[in-house]
């Protein structure tokens, strides 16, 4: 299933919302769940960082982080995880965000745009995705 946040920009709460959506999601289905991103420097002085906070990030950058029953895995388009598991999208292009949603057809996607089109377009194309 696809959701998605209606905020646009670096929006902490927004951030929190979504990663909170994905947590839940993962409890309920593999336990499992990544962040994709494109490099690992998007997260570094960033929203995200300001959300999820400076010391769970520098852990993730290291490797699969387990949460509250979930483990947490990050994964760039360089460095891709074919497991399939609850994926949230931050702030990445709508290329990737495709590319993302085909890969992971099997599993939810929680998508956060950067842009009000990017917003949108992915609105366009997926009429059904959930707002959170």
């Amino acid at each position: 299933m696809l959701y998605h946040s209606i905020s646009t920009g670096p929006d902490v709460q927004a951030v929190k919302d979504c990663f909170k959506k994905c947590h839940q999601l993962a409890l309920a289905s593999s336990k499992k769940m990544k962040i994709c991103i494109h490099t690992k420097d998007q997260l570094k002085g960033s929203s995200i960082e300001d959300a999820l906070g400076e010391k769970f990030v520098k852990a993730l950058l290291k490797g699969p982080k387990p949460i509250q029953g979930v483990t947490i895995l990050l994964e760039t388009e360089r460095k891709e995880n074919d497991t399939p598991m609850v994926v949230f999208a931050p702030h990445i292009s709508s290329e990737y965000l495709y590319k993302i949603i085909f890969k992971n057809a099997q599993s939810d996607v929680v998508y956060l745009p950067w842009m009000d089109e990017e917003l949108q377009n992915y609105l366009k194309k997926h009429p059904d995705s959930i707002q959170i």
